[in-house]
């Protein structure tokens, strides 16, 4: 009887948790410093079918950002979200540009440009390149971001 009801209790906190935390509760942690590690493999691969096997791997990730000063804050480039929180994070190859998605919309509205200061964990999305003085440039969706 006592193992019937905790695994009701258990299928009830999955199911009420949403999915969202389920996946994120089996992804694991990397730092921005390894998602570059990452990216250079695969710009040293030559076989595009690698690459996707290396993005797919990546797409299991969560980066975290343990402190970020906020350079930006932008309307969204990525369809499901509003605002995106961009990021500077210094690493050994120059600067890193993190474009945050959240749809707390609260959080984003309290941040201010130059000042605030967050940590930041989000699920990878892609990496990209604009004509600028950052490295690299890494899109993380389905930000948790937390102002310190």
């Amino acid at each position: 009887m006592r193992r019937s009801y905790m695994i009701v209790c258990a299928v009830l906190l999955f199911s009420i948790s949403g999915c969202a935390t389920v996946q994120g509760f089996f992804k694991s942690e990397i730092t921005v410093d390894q998602a570059i590690i990452y990216k250079n493999r695969m710009d040293k691969m030559s076989n595009p079918a690698q690459r996707q096997l290396m993005k797919k791997e990546l797409d299991k990730k969560i980066v975290v950002v343990p402190r970020a000063k906020v350079v930006n804050i932008i309307e969204s480039m990525n369809v499901d979200y509003k605002f995106a929180v961009v990021v500077r994070v210094e690493t050994d190859k120059g600067p890193v540009d993190l474009y945050l998605y959240s749809n707390n919309i609260k959080l984003i509205a309290s941040l201010q440009t130059d000042s605030s200061e967050i940590s930041a964990k989000g699920d990878f999305s892609k990496f990209f390149q604009l004509l600028d003085d950052s490295y690299i440039k890494i899109e993380l969706v389905k930000a948790s971001i937390n102002k310190l």
